[in-house]
């Protein structure tokens, strides 16, 4: 799977503290951003305290921090589509490359008419302006495989930085060399 592919020790800098884990700390902003976007504005903070509240491996600062962070992301217009309600929520996708079978699971996928926005969010922080390559890759095989689905539509692919509440766009040029790369890769395996 994309996301087994390797660890790479600069993809994010996150504190970690004997009281909570980023991995945990992770799977919190997942469920967050899964969940949040239905339900109704008035009552998501409310919502997101009892998420959070299941959570005791992080401390209240850190949960509180993260829930106003995930709320802000929500709320930009600038990530509007990935969560409207017709957005798709933790997409399985699987199919073959070259030969070469992949299963994953997208974050968050867009699609209408012309385009589609594929999404993946991390949390912690970019490191330089250097996308780590397990990250790239992980996006370039899922747009790979969407481009198999829907062979017309324009695939935009972001990457978005939870802890920022900032995006990288990852352009079809490099998605392309990461693909080119990984099947070089495989055939010497």
């Amino acid at each position: 799977t994309p996301q087994s592919l390797g660890v790479d020790r600069g993809a994010g800098k996150m504190a970690r503290s004997p009281q909570g884990s980023a991995l945990v700390y992770g799977r919190l902003a997942h469920r967050l951003l899964e969940q949040l976007p239905l339900i109704a504005l008035a009552q998501r903070q409310e919502y997101a305290e009892k998420i959070a509240g299941q959570y005791n491996d992080l401390p209240e600062s850190r949960k509180n921090d993260l829930i106003q962070k995930v709320l802000a992301l929500i709320e930009s217009p600038k990530f509007g589509p990935l969560f409207k309600r017709d957005a798709l929520i933790e997409v399985p996708i699987n199919g073959q490359l070259n030969g070469i079978g992949i299963a994953g699971q997208i974050d968050r996928l867009y699609v209408d008419e012309t385009r589609i926005i594929l999404a993946d969010f991390k949390t912690g922080q970019p490191v330089g302006d250097c996308v780590p390559q397990n990250y790239l890759l992980q996006i370039a095989l899922y747009d790979g495989l969407l481009q198999e689905i829907y062979p017309k539509r324009n695939i935009e692919c972001w990457l978005i930085w939870v802890d920022t509440l900032s995006h990288e766009v990852i352009e079809a040029k490099a998605r392309d060399k990461a693909l080119a790369k990984f099947f070089a890769q495989a055939a010497l395996d």
